[in-house]
């Protein structure tokens, strides 16, 4: 893996993470989430470095505030949003774990997807390779699995489950532990509460001399905090101050208790909100620290009802990675208690089918009966629509076939809203023929869409038929061409069929945008129909038009011939061409 250089007081940054491999495959959860934060900061790297494979993967109440970003244009078109419902919790584990033929990588933490949880907070990520952390990856292996037996766990696609899980267990058997200390392990609540745990953990490491805890919620009675000092047998107890106005922690409550209760500031830089999760015991035989995604509340701590990840390591000297400082007990601020799990809220996920994107697929996360007649209304950002009926099943899922829906199934920033009486339940649809490609065909017919759209035009590939001319790169490819035409009072389709998507004869003319050879190289569509010429367009000569599109062709010449200057190439059978222009 490249090496991450930083200067001596400055960490790594997230965005250092992402740009350090040309990663393939990207796994992200998350509980809040910002579609603008990740689409700009974190998919862009990615993207650029030929991701293909990239899930999101966020609580029911992160997917459900997204719905409100309708010009986040990339979503269900370059990376997949899943929602996790959750009955009586929440979906809270902060983690990202990057794929690479040569490298795995795993970031386990505090911070949400959003500006703050990976930039204005003080947040806590913990990095973890396999050739030095291999139990850790076994461990996360086994938390992806977990979620999957979890029957109470509702989630709108399960696929990313066993894929990441595949790669974490490969990736321990390939990697090793480092000797110095004990292997990193990581905690979840999925069967056992953390601070069980916890306890137990501690008991095999002599009396708890100290227990320190940096927590942004705690429960307004201080329970889960008094619940592991008692059972820990911690001498002193130290809670931290992070801000001058107010604590979380109820102090005046606390002063009741029987075991001592301490206000500290942690040493931090800067002025900015702690969101960062620490539980830090010292024990006779060394340090226990626990980071993550954990709060000191009873929901985290205390039960299994929320979904969280931790990570936990055991150090053999006293020591802390954070200095202390003496700090008066401020007043109980208390926050606003964010509800746990889906309550009466209804989220969906929806799929256009690979091979027929006139089918629908998808589900309801609902704590409510779903079966039944439903109706549905797919919407798109500018408003175009397209309704009708559609019987939702026992556990949730539903399909519908509609030759309309063809027309949709490309438009980007797509929505589906479900609704029976007063119920309603929304969610974001997703394109798996254009997920399934990779990333730089993607990319390209999203440069299209986009350049269309100015025209007031969309132009969208479909289904594409294959037969070889040669064994070089020279094919025939033919294909289903449309244009979607958007005026103030109408909209309507044109088809034509079988559209030969050949307009050079020699790919060199291809590699810059020359405007004496217009006249020589454009045809209309009629011609490009009937003439059905083999094409002669290599992956190369694709490539060099990609970059012409988007960096160098001047943008009124370009407008100007998109209708008729259309070069495509495919790779390998069935996929979405790749479409460029000369």
């Amino acid at each position: 893996m490249n090496e991450i250089k930083n200067a001596d007081d400055v960490q790594p940054t997230i965005r250092d993470f992402l740009e350090a491999q040309q990663w393939k495959h990207a796994l992200f959860t998350t509980y809040a989430l910002s579609l603008s934060y990740f689409e700009s900061e974190v998919l862009r790297p990615l993207i650029q470095s030929g991701c293909d494979d990239i899930w999101l993967v966020a609580d029911a109440q992160g997917y459900r505030a997204s719905l409100l970003e309708r010009r986040s244009m990339r979503v269900g078109q370059e990376y997949r949003l899943v929602p996790v419902g959750m009955p009586n919790g929440v979906f809270h584990p902060k983690c990202i774990y990057l794929s690479s033929p040569e490298q795995e990588m795993l970031l386990v933490g505090s911070g949400n997807l959003t500006f703050g949880g990976h930039g204005r907070n003080a947040e806590v990520f913990e990095a973890l390779t396999p050739d030095s952390h291999a139990t850790a990856f076994q461990d996360f292996a086994d938390f992806l699995l977990g979620l999957g037996t979890r029957s109470d766990i509702q989630t709108g696609l399960t696929g990313w489950i066993d894929e990441f899980a595949a790669r974490a267990e490969e990736a321990s058997r390939r990697g090793a532990d480092g000797k110095s200390t004990p292997p990193i392990r990581l905690l979840h609540p999925l069967e056992t509460p953390i601070a069980d745990q916890l306890v137990d953990t501690a008991s095999t490491r002599g009396a708890c001399e100290e227990l320190k805890i940096i927590s942004p919620y705690f429960d307004p009675d201080g329970f889960a905090v008094q619940r592991l000092a008692e059972r820990t047998g911690a001498k002193n107890t130290i809670v931290a101050i992070t801000s001058p106005k107010g604590s979380p922690f109820p102090f005046a409550k606390a002063a009741s208790w029987t075991i001592p209760i301490t206000p500290k500031a942690p040493v931090l830089s800067g002025q900015n909100f702690v969101h960062a999760k620490w539980i830090e015991l010292t024990t006779a035989d060394g340090t226990i620290l626990l980071t993550g995604s954990v709060n000191a509340t009873r929901k985290a701590l205390a039960t299994t009802d929320n979904v969280e990840l931790g990570v936990l390591r055991l150090m053999d000297e006293k020591t802390s990675y954070l200095d202390w400082a003496e700090s008066d007990t401020l007043s109980f601020d208390t926050d606003v208690q964010m509800p746990s799990g889906l309550g009466s809220s209804e989220v969906v996920f929806a799929r256009f089918d690979q091979r027929d994107a006139r089918v629908l697929k998808g589900s309801i996360l609902s704590l409510q009966e779903t079966a039944g007649p439903w109706t549905y209304r797919l919407i798109q950002a500018d408003g175009a629509s397209i309704s009708g009926d559609v019987t939702i099943k026992d556990n949730g899922s539903f399909e519908v076939f509609d030759d309309n829906l063809d027309g949709f199934s490309e438009l980007p920033a797509l929505q589906i809203l479900l609704k029976r009486d007063n119920r309603e339940a929304r969610g974001w649809v997703h394109n798996d023929l254009l997920l399934s490609i990779g990333s730089r065909r993607r990319l390209t017919a999203g440069a299209l869409s986009v350049l269309c759209a100015e025209m007031e035009r969309t132009m969208i590939f479909k289904h594409c038929w294959i037969t070889s001319a040669s064994k070089r790169t020279n094919i025939c490819v033919y294909s289903i061409f449309r244009w979607r035409v958007t005026t103030a009072k109408t909209r309507q389709t044109i088809r034509t069929n079988k559209l030969s998507a050949c307009a050079l004869k020699t790919w060199p003319q291809c590699l810059a945008w020359n405007p004496s050879r217009v006249s020589q190289t454009q045809r209309t569509a009629q011609d490009m129909i009937t003439s059905k010429q083999p094409c002669c367009a290599c992956d190369a000569c694709c490539s060099a038009m990609v970059e012409s599109l988007r960096y160098r062709v001047p943008r009124a010449q370009m407008l100007s011939s998109l209708k008729t200057r259309i070069v495509t190439s495919i790779e390998e059978q069935p996929t979405m061409m790749r479409i460029g222009l000369g």
